[in-house]
């Protein structure tokens, strides 16, 4: 029954983004642009990542540019995990995670990720190796060129490239769906609804895991913007575990084309991190 609530409310989230759509209508297309006929510097959309914040944002790149997002190290506590067979407290550090996006047409871009690096380590043991790599592509249905809302379906396939493992052990895959409105006083609203699949723990069978994220972000002083943000995921790999975190950060965009970024993720439950801060930075050209 839980997958059923998850699948209908996925359809009443698609519904209510496709009853906004008509706020699109007036909105410039480009379609003469592809990744060989790259989009004029001067024409390019506001600069826009998806970090330092879990949420995904609905516009894709511009055509025949590319842009990298990197966190230059991201830190993990975790408790009561048994990736190092213990329940004592576990430090974790990523190295350089990154998300490669790549602009093909107006309304579609290609995103590789990836964590070089990942070093876990506990009063009794360590442990350390490569991370997995997620191949994305990125629709946008509308809302590119600067419409009220904007709307994007992401489906993404995750390679278990990860050593010793710092990953998942199977191929995995997912369907997210990001959503983005402007609300008064330069106030953004980010709803993200995911569906991913994951192989058990316990044998070769999948399970599902539904994923909601509620972010707001608001421009502080010139340049520099704060956000606030609400994960949930309800993971369904024998009993259903819940996970949720509150998350807060700062974007300072240097130029349309850079931005530096941190952020603090804090664990609202047992079966998420304790606390996750990050530093990241962003680029495109």
């Amino acid at each position: 029954m839980t997958a059923v609530r998850s699948i209908f409310f996925i359809f009443a989230f698609l519904s209510l983004s496709l009853l906004c759509s008509n706020t699109h209508a007036e909105e410039k297309t480009r379609t003469d642009y592809t990744l060989f006929h790259p989009v004029p510097d001067s024409e390019m959309r506001d600069f826009e990542a998806d970090r330092p914040g879990k949420s995904e944002s609905p516009i894709s790149i511009d055509p025949g540019h590319f842009q990298f997002e990197i966190a230059l190290i991201s830190y993990h506590l975790i408790n009561n995990d048994d990736r190092l067979a213990t329940n004592s407290s576990i430090h974790q550090y990523d190295i350089l995670p990154f998300n490669f996006k790549l602009g093909l047409l107006t309304n579609i871009d290609i995103e590789l990720a990836f964590t070089p690096w990942i070093h876990q380590s506990n009063e009794d043991s360590t442990n350390h190796g490569t991370g997995d790599t997620k191949l994305r592509v990125k629709y946008n249905f509308w809302g590119n060129e600067g419409a009220a809302t904007a709307f994007a379906v992401i489906p993404s396939i995750t390679f278990p490239t990860n050593q010793n493992k710092l990953g998942n052990e199977a191929i995995a895959g997912g369907l997210a769906f990001p959503f983005r409105v402007l609300l008064p006083s330069e106030v953004q609203l980010y709803v993200t609804i995911e569906l991913n699949l994951n192989q058990n723990q316990s044998n070769s069978q999948y399970h599902s895991e539904f994923v909601s994220i509620v972010y707001l972000s608001h421009p502080l002083v010139q340049k520099l913007e704060g956000f606030v943000e609400l994960f949930n995921s309800l993971n369904h790999d024998g009993d259903p575990n819940w996970t949720a975190t509150f998350d807060f950060g700062f974007a300072f965009k240097i130029s349309n084309n850079l931005q530096l970024d941190t952020g603090l993720n804090l664990g609202l439950t047992q079966g998420a991190d304790v606390l996750n801060p990050t530093i990241g930075i962003a680029f495109r050209y």
